[in-house]
């Protein structure tokens, strides 16, 4: 299991803002696969769309595939969204939301383990992960995360393990229980 470092920790208690509980913005992060098969990118349409009218924000990461699929069904109904990204360009993006991950450094704020052997742009994906979760400022968390993953990449198995230390719920809706448990229960109540 990936351990967040103590100074990490320290980190987000101490510079996170206050949520106000009575009335928390009602958030979702989108991610998946880079390949979805169309019958895939039309569930996500459909589940984007549907949220956006509910005045659900999207939070996803700009990425080709699942990501640009959460955020197309978003702006088809003009629908709020934070798209994080880990640098100025990454996949033609014009979100302003660049990861702040220049500003960290392996002492003052370590992600994982063998961050100081991770090249910057891993850094900087692994930052942007972590605001797909918390926001960008660290204090929006998500509701719950839906993901499309047949298989898990190390990128994105570190942002279920981030989830998952964080109380987030995920739906995998590649598994067809989670897929029918979110439609039925989750997104019908939305």
């Amino acid at each position: 299991m990936l351990m967040i470092d103590e100074i990490f920790k320290r980190f987000l208690i101490k510079n996170r803002n206050p949520i106000n509980v009575n009335n928390p913005p009602k958030i979702y992060t989108g991610i998946g696969a880079r390949n979805p098969k169309i019958a895939v990118q039309e569930i996500i349409n459909y589940i984007s769309a549907t949220l956006a009218k509910k005045d659900y924000i999207l939070y996803s990461g700009g990425a080709p595939g699942c990501q640009t699929c959460f955020e197309k069904g978003c702006d088809e109904n003009y629908g709020m969204k934070n798209i994080f990204i880990p640098w100025k360009g990454y996949n033609n993006s014009t979100s302003p939301l660049v990861s702040w991950g220049r500003k960290v450094t392996p002492t003052s704020s370590p992600l994982v383990t063998k961050w100081e052997q991770m090249a910057p742009e891993i850094r900087y994906i692994h930052i942007r992960n972590v605001q797909m979760l918390l926001g960008y400022n660290l204090d929006k968390p998500t509701k719950f995360v839906i993901s499309w993953f047949p298989y898990l990449s190390y990128e994105y198995g570190t942002i279920m393990e981030y989830a998952k230390h964080f109380n987030i719920p995920v739906f995998n809706i590649f598994i067809a229980t989670d897929l029918k448990y979110f439609l039925d229960h989750i997104l019908s109540k939305a």
